[in-house]
């Protein structure tokens, strides 16, 4: 079985079904964890009732990271999104002994063909992640960051669980 997490809100949720329908065309065997940050989203989910598709409330995972209520205040709405993005494998991780590999996609994927030759590729390694690799008309962006957040996966290892907590632990100092 291959593990993924997303998140989004309602306003997402036509995205977020379209990467559930790609994974479930392309895709073998799967388990998407989706953090629902509104509960219209979260109901939309559960009537949607996808093979693979386990919603989560907000909630829940601000209950076992009480970090996030903290910086909630001083970030926007979608800055508050990109700060929970470590923190929601990070999570699934150490809740789920079922899950010893995860990936991190970003809602707005879609799958062409199978993630499966990727996942396969990648699957002995602690962290897989993705550089930007910016033209060199587009270096400037590298201000930004170097690594493309849309696909990040993690094992649950010493090197996956230290990755996400290093990511974690710069997220809350900065996610601006």
């Amino acid at each position: 079985m291959k593990f993924y997490c997303t998140y989004f809100d309602f306003g997402f949720v036509r995205r977020g079904i379209a990467l559930v329908e790609s994974l479930l065309r392309h895709g073998s065997d799967f388990r998407l964890y989706v953090l629902c940050f509104d509960d219209k989203c979260y109901d939309a989910l559960c009537a949607y009732g996808a093979k693979g598709l386990v919603p989560i409330r907000l909630e829940e995972l601000l209950d076992s990271e009480p970090s996030l209520l903290k910086v909630r205040p001083q970030r926007s709405t979608i800055e508050f999104y990109f700060t929970t993005t470590p923190f929601f494998p990070f999570y699934l991780l150490q809740k789920y002994g079922e899950i010893d590999f995860i990936t991190y996609l970003d809602a707005d994927l879609f799958f062409f063909s199978s993630p499966d030759a990727i996942i396969d590729e990648i699957k002995d390694a602690s962290v897989a992640i993705v550089g930007h690799r910016y033209s060199s008309q587009l270096k400037g962006y590298e201000k930004n960051g170097i690594y493309n957040v849309s696909w990040g996966s993690f094992k649950r290892d010493k090197d996956g669980m230290k990755a996400l907590s290093w990511w974690r632990e710069r997220g809350l100092e900065w996610c601006y």
